[in-house]
């Protein structure tokens, strides 16, 4: 019975306060090897499926050619595809951080995601008749009044939303398994710079393979077939390393001890009060040598939550930055003046972004990490998004400034600017060059900060403030038109005194200013950025 009881008490109470053991790794190098190898392919190419209808998607909405869509309502549809894909990555999150492993929910996230873009091929299949045929016999696209007036609307949205929550099961969970396959902070580091790399890599082939496939209403299928196709191929890789894996298994999850951690202080206070008992100071009143049912492990997982909360909700004004490149980015070159000959010169333009990313990568790579370990402290993190920050207003105020010209420049009779498409570039590098440091900052703080029991859960937050943030977008977008304000890009002579998308990018620009003056100082005041160095070095351990 004496051996039962203490059986059962290590399990639920781990060594060290509740830390938990340390992971035995006996893999051989080329196996350690082999599985970062096949993650990272298979994150390039079910990031070159997700791209290939992402950095498309307004520009396939909104094109005369095809659905006629508003440009308020394609935008929308942007935001909200994005904004449902990284909510949903909190859900799964929970789940592989406390129920299951990681790779079963990676798995499943693949299936749901096959199966909403086999309704994207059948939607846009011309032969099925499900939905795009039948554009062929509308002569004169009418303006819809909502969105779901728009042409396809009650079967996009619905795909769409499919598509999303498979991706944000994906894409939080195996940004955080890729890193558990590595046991050094240097090598993580290493590891998210080739995660970002192959991210931005699977975006350009799909923006170019998508633009190079569908030239017409017909083609918009062979070209989600073929990103259909990569998703398989992306599934397939996953799957063949699962032998090769380190799979960590799931403890208590942060959220679950939050909930039973906020319960028992409150009921503690209130015992307190009742028995009229001087209370402890916020939080540490559940701590064990407090009568508390919680171990120092868990009260520090719930501080570090409650950090991250915080620092990931002052990121939303940047996120919101950061959505512009898919989302107002495209329909303000759709009204620049475009050379003749070069198809998708839109798509092209937006591609500025990743490839600054890449080269920027490579470039610190050589520059500052190759052959040295460096620190990875709360400073050099803070550092890294303050520089992100800063550059991102600065890309607004470019877009702003451009903006401003362009509408100057219009031509009533063709809605469109004689400024060239190629001044896009400026905003979408300067974007790229922002995320060099504040994008690779994001993962290096979510996975370093993150205790045991809430590893995807931290990484999810970010992919939530980045959900959040489009929302946030998508209302912006929506706000005017149904006031006495028509935001929108048009030049139009009847529109000159409305709210252009100046204001729009000044605004947002303003806010960011804001919110980088806000994190500088709580880092300063209050130590926001912490992590310890139990986090930083996971404690794997290797035979």
């Amino acid at each position: 019975m004496y051996e039962t009881l203490t059986d059962e008490t290590t399990k639920l109470l781990p060594k060290k306060h509740g830390i938990p053991d340390p992971i035995l790794d006996n893999r051989s190098d080329r196996d350690k090897r082999f599985s970062q190898f096949l993650i990272l392919f298979s994150i390039l190419c079910e990031r070159a499926a997700f791209y290939s209808l992402v950095l498309n998607l307004v520009s396939s909405l909104s094109s005369d050619g095809l659905l006629h869509w508003s440009a308020s309502h394609s935008s929308f549809a942007a935001f909200l595809f994005s904004g449902i894909s990284n909510i949903s990555a909190i859900i799964f999150a929970i789940i592989s951080d406390g129920l299951y492993r990681r790779a079963i929910t990676i798995s499943a996230g693949f299936v749901i995601y096959l199966f909403g873009y086999g309704f994207a091929i059948a939607v846009t299949n011309p032969s099925a008749n499900v939905c795009i045929p039948s554009l062929r016999n509308a002569t004169v696209p009418q303006p819809a009044s909502s969105l779901i007036d728009e042409p396809c609307a009650s079967w996009i949205l619905p795909v769409l939303s499919v598509i999303a929550i498979g991706s944000g099961a994906i894409q939080s969970n195996m940004a955080v398994f890729g890193a558990e396959q590595t046991q050094t902070s240097k090598a993580t580091t290493r590891y998210f710079d080739q995660y970002l790399v192959a991210v931005n890599i699977g975006g350009i082939i799909g923006s170019l393979m998508v633009s190079l496939i569908q030239k017409d209403i017909k083609s918009y299928f062979v070209g989600y077939s073929v990103a259909a196709g990569l998703l398989v191929c992306s599934f397939l890789l996953f799957i063949i390393g699962y032998r090769y894996y380190l799979h960590v298994e799931p403890i208590d999850t942060v959220v679950r001890t939050c909930y039973r951690y906020v319960i028992t202080s409150l009921r503690l206070r209130w015992q307190a009060k009742k028995e009229r008992r001087d209370s402890t100071s916020s939080g540490d009143e559940t701590n064990p040598r407090n009568s508390g049912r919680f171990t120092d492990r868990m009260v520090n997982d719930i501080k570090s939550f409650r950090r991250a909360l915080l620092v990931f909700s002052l990121l939303i004004p940047y996120f919101l930055i950061y959505n512009q490149i898919s989302s107002t980015f495209p329909l303000q070159g759709e009204h620049m003046w475009k050379p003749a000959g070069v198809r998708n010169i839109v798509t092209l333009m937006i591609l500025a972004d990743p490839v600054t990313l890449i080269i920027g990568l490579v470039i610190i790579y050589l520059v500052f990490y190759r052959g040295r370990d460096w620190p990875h402290t709360e400073t050099t993190i803070h550092r890294k998004f303050l520089v992100g920050m800063f550059l991102a207003c600065i890309a607004m105020l470019i877009a702003g400034t451009l903006e401003k010209y362009r509408r100057d420049t219009c031509d009533p009779k063709t809605d469109k600017s004689s400024i060239s498409i190629y001044y896009l570039l400026g905003q979408n590098i300067c974007m790229g060059v922002s995320e060099v440091f504040a994008m690779l900052a994001s993962f290096e703080y979510a996975y370093f900060a993150a205790p045991r029991s809430a590893q995807s859960l931290f990484m999810s937050l970010r992919f939530v403030s980045i959900g959040i943030a489009s929302f946030i977008g998508s209302g912006l977008i929506n706000l005017y038109p149904n006031t006495s304000f028509n935001l929108d890009f048009s030049c139009r002579a009847e529109d000159t005194m409305d709210w252009a998308f100046y204001c729009y990018f000044f605004i947002i620009a303003f806010v960011q200013f804001v919110f980088f003056i806000i994190f500088y100082a709580s880092q300063s005041a209050f130590h926001l950025i912490e992590i310890s160095p139990q986090q930083i070095e996971k404690g794997y351990s290797a035979n």
